[in-house]
């Protein structure tokens, strides 16, 4: 699971949970990822290839994370709402979800759903909690580094009609076994959009930088009943 701003679409946040226990993969074994306490990311969604939303992320620790989201289409679909040139900011810190859309100066806060004490990044990111086939593709690239391409290929007719297709995910592993990219994506008729192919994609950097993120002004902040 991601932590990402209600703007969002979580149709392919179904692609992976946080219960390594529960994945079930057959094929090739994934090897033992690289651990790491802080990074920075950046997002793309596209549909054939179209960009619809781009992000940038810093983490301090899977609590703590400060980012924006930037819509660039207008589109609505079952689960989400993008409108053209909105600009979403947003912080989770210790349980609480602050937010704030455009040039507001106010912050609203809720209660982070996903808060964990005890999750690494390695089980909130890369574990898969359904039935797939995992395969090495082989050698690639991510930003001119070498990587390993490996592949999820989802067996669960369920969470394939949920997402509209064809759930598949991808990793990019470094010789130091470090996820520099993961791609979730479906592939079929996609609800709201059509047929095609919707993609997110992360690009992860800044591995164990010194990276603070605080909670807005307390003054800044309208709290909600969530």
């Amino acid at each position: 699971m991601r932590r990402l701003p209600f703007v969002l679409v979580t149709l392919l946040l179904m692609v992976v949970g946080i219960t390594p226990g529960q994945a079930r993969a057959q094929g090739s074994e994934l090897p033992k990822l690289a651990p790491f306490t802080t990074m920075r990311d950046t997002f793309i969604q596209t549909f054939n290839g179209q960009p619809l939303q781009v992000c940038q992320s810093e983490w301090e620790s899977w609590n703590r994370v400060h980012g924006t989201c930037h819509d660039l289409v207008t589109a609505t679909t079952t689960d989400q709402v993008l409108t053209a040139g909105m600009v979403v900011e947003f912080v989770f810190y210790d349980g609480v979800h602050f937010q704030r859309v455009n040039d507001e100066t106010t912050w609203t806060a809720s209660r982070d759903e996903q808060y964990d004490p005890d999750l690494t990044f390695e089980e909130a990111f890369f574990k898969i909690s359904y039935n797939a086939s995992l395969t090495q593709i082989g050698p690639d690239e991510v930003g001119n580094m070498p990587v390993t391409h490996y592949q999820y290929w989802s067996l669960d007719e369920t969470l394939n009609k949920n997402v509209g297709g064809q759930a598949i995910y991808d990793l990019f592993l470094s010789n130091e076994n470090r996820v520099l990219s993961d791609v979730f994506s479906a592939r079929g008729s996609i609800p709201g959009l059509g047929d095609g192919t919707l993609a997110q994609t992360w690009v992860y950097s800044d591995f164990n930088a010194p990276i603070v993120v605080a909670p807005p002004p307390f003054e800044r902040v309208q709290f909600t009943s969530k």
